[in-house]
C-alpha cells in the first residue's frame, strides 16, 4: 500500500544508517543489536567496496560490523519491479515488512535478486548488511 509523501510525515532525504561495530568480532551471523555505535543519514546505499563505507566516519572498523538502511522509496509508475543486493556476507532487502531479497549468510561477493509489485507512491524501505 502507498504511503503518503515522506515530506509529510518527517521524513528527509536519505536513508537513517545505523551502525554497529562489533571489535571482540563476535558479528559472524549479524550484530545489529543493542545500541548502534554510529547513526548517521547515507544519500544512497550504494558502496561498491568495503573502503567506501569505511570513508565514511575515521573509526570505521574494516570489519565486524553491521548496518541497517530505513527510508523511503518513489514509485512513479505502479508495476513489477526487481530490486537486487550484492555483498560479501549477508544483505536482505526488504519493502513494506516484505522481504524481497534474501542474501544473508557467511559468503563471498554474491548477488541476488528479487521482484515486488508496487503500486504508484512512496513505500518503506528496510536493508540489513553484515
Amino acid at each position: 500500500m502507498p504511503l503518503e509523501d515522506p515530506a509529510d510525515l518527517g521524513w528527509e532525504n536519505g536513508f537513517e544508517a545505523l551502525y554497529w561495530f562489533a571489535p571482540d568480532k563476535k558479528c559472524a551471523k549479524g550484530c545489529a543489536n543493542g545500541k548502534p555505535s554510529w547513526v548517521t543519514t547515507n544519500d544512497n546505499i550504494n558502496f561498491t567496496n568495503r573502503g567506501e563505507i569505511q570513508a565514511q566516519k575515521r573509526d570505521f572498523p574494516p570489519e565486524f560490523f553491521a548496518a541497517e538502511w530505513y527510508g523511503k522509496i518513489a514509485i512513479k509508475e505502479g508495476g513489477e519491479y526487481e530490486f537486487s543486493t550484492r555483498s560479501d556476507d549477508g544483505s536482505r532487502l526488504s519493502i513494506n515488512g516484505k522481504k524481497v531479497v534474501d542474501n544473508w549468510g557467511l559468503h563471498g561477493m554474491v548477488t541476488k535478486t528479487g521482484t515486488l509489485a508496487l503500486n504508484k507512491g512512496y513505500h518503506d524501505i528496510f536493508i540489513e548488511y553484515f
